[in-house]
């Protein structure tokens, strides 16, 4: 059972499912043996099809069925559906044996696809997924793994059905009040304001980093924040987990389906580098990287460095910094290569919380220190140097600013969504100094 419940839905076999045979239902696992059907009708699903022919069905009866146990958990703490599963008579019911479904990847897709429809406002968080049992090919069960949500409340909204938001009580999905629906708005919203308030900070950290070594105060940078937005996890003294805290320097990419395009974080290559031991700090721990080096124009000593910190809470914050400005500004390569990095330990700090699928919120932001240290000058009064893919990091083409640049809050899920998430920062990066997004920039996986 502990297997089945920690474990990513993309990574559950055969073997999970048989564990669960004795587990009772209750307020995170549902169970339903099959595909309900109104009065003595059977779903069209079981009716094999011709010769060529898609195979009819779901229903929509046995759709808001599904759907009923997937809203109700997405408006309370999230759970596991597994439909395919017999239950016993006693209560609370248990699963009782495996009652496999004819063509349970087609129907998990079908499943998928209807959400869109069914489910008001969207929940695009939700996974579902077939797993074969037995010794049919195609048969087996469907597994739904649903995060509480966000977005809540959810209803049902289909038309000539039930439009009813629904919650999860224990071992039963049902109906809402509306005073429960004003409640469920307000504790949302509640949850809004925790990850703007984590957001907020981070920010504030971010700004009093300085220098350990350079004598220049005048720094650019960037900052990634991840927040759990399910709910805060509990990785308990995270300095002893040495895995939050592994950093890659290179991630590859390809660009135009030709040679690699190697994405180098901001240190990479520096002559003198140094790592500091992983520190514990209040709920967390810290690791850091610094490299000097000396600019050839101004012959002062540069320095770029990297503060990671990961809270008990899962809160992840990678912030990068360089005392290189002028003539040089940041470029997208150090963004996308740490945006990667700080994915990855996102995965790790989930998997380690006991939350394998916990949806993240991710914030963004990039720029100067807000003002020049010891004078009145306002870095947000001006612009800074941009450099894309196609440019090395001594040829900046573009322009940013005036001031930080805050790109939208990003919703992270499951760990096969991050090449995506990657590009599509890229692209907003790209908008936001003019330029259309690239199509033919290829990323593989990350982790």
């Amino acid at each position: 059972m502990e297997n089945f419940f920690s474990k990513p839905l993309d990574q559950i076999d055969a073997r999970d499912i048989l564990s669960l045979i004795g587990t009772p239902e209750g307020q995170v696992f549902e169970i339903k043996s099959g595909l309900a059907a109104e009065k003595d009708n059977t779903d069209p699903w079981y009716s094999a099809p011709s010769a060529g022919v898609p195979r009819k069905g779901p229903g929509d009866y046995a759709r808001q069925n599904i759907f009923r146990a997937v809203v109700a958990f997405a408006n309370a703490e999230g759970g596991w559906l597994v439909l395919g599963l017999t239950e016993t008579a006693d209560r609370p019911r248990r699963a009782d044996k495996v009652s496999p479904l004819p063509d349970c990847h087609e129907l998990a897709e079908r499943f998928r696809r209807a959400a869109n429809d069914w489910i008001d406002p969207p929940l695009p968080s939700l996974q579902c997924r077939g797993i074969e049992m037995g010794d049919t090919p195609g048969e087996g069960v469907i597994v739904f793994r649903v995060p509480r949500s966000l977005d809540a409340p959810h209803r049902i909204y289909k038309k000539d059905r039930t439009q009813e938001a629904y919650r999860r009580v224990d071992d039963e999905s049902k109906p809402m009040r509306m005073r429960e629906i004003q409640d469920l708005t307000i504790e949302m919203a509640r949850g809004q304001e925790r990850i703007d308030k984590e957001f907020d900070k981070a920010r504030r950290h971010h700004m009093r980093l300085k220098p350990q070594q350079s004598p220049k105060r005048v720094l650019i940078g960037f900052n990634i924040v991840l927040v759990s937005s399910s709910g805060p996890l509990v990785i308990d003294r995270p300095y002893l987990q040495r895995s939050l805290f592994e950093r890659k320097n290179q991630i590859e990419g390809r660009l135009r389906k030709r040679e690699s395009l190697w994405l180098e974080t901001i240190d990479f290559e520096i002559p003198s580098q140094s790592v500091s031991n992983i520190r514990p700090m209040l709920r967390g721990g810290r690791k850091t990287w610094s490299g000097t080096y000396t600019s050839p124009k101004e012959q002062l000593l540069d320095e770029n460095f990297v503060a990671l910190e990961v809270f008990a809470s899962g809160t992840i914050q990678l912030s990068a910094k360089t005392t290189f400005v002028n003539p040089a500004g940041l470029s997208i390569r150090w963004i996308l290569a740490d945006l990667a990095n700080a994915l990855c330990i996102t995965e790790r700090a989930r998997t380690i919380g006991g939350t394998p699928d916990a949806e993240y919120a991710m914030q963004l932001e990039l720029g100067y220190d807000e003002t020049l240290e010891g004078t009145k000058s306002k870095l947000s009064e001006q612009e800074f140097l941009f450099g894309l893919l196609e440019e090395d990091d001594l040829h900046f083409s573009r322009r940013l600013g005036p001031g930080s640049l805050s790109l939208p809050i990003y919703r992270v899920g499951r760990g096969a969504e991050f090449p995506r998430i990657v590009k599509l920062v890229m692209d907003d990066l790209y908008n936001a100094v003019g330029r259309s997004h690239i199509d033919d920039f290829e990323i593989g996986p990350i982790c």
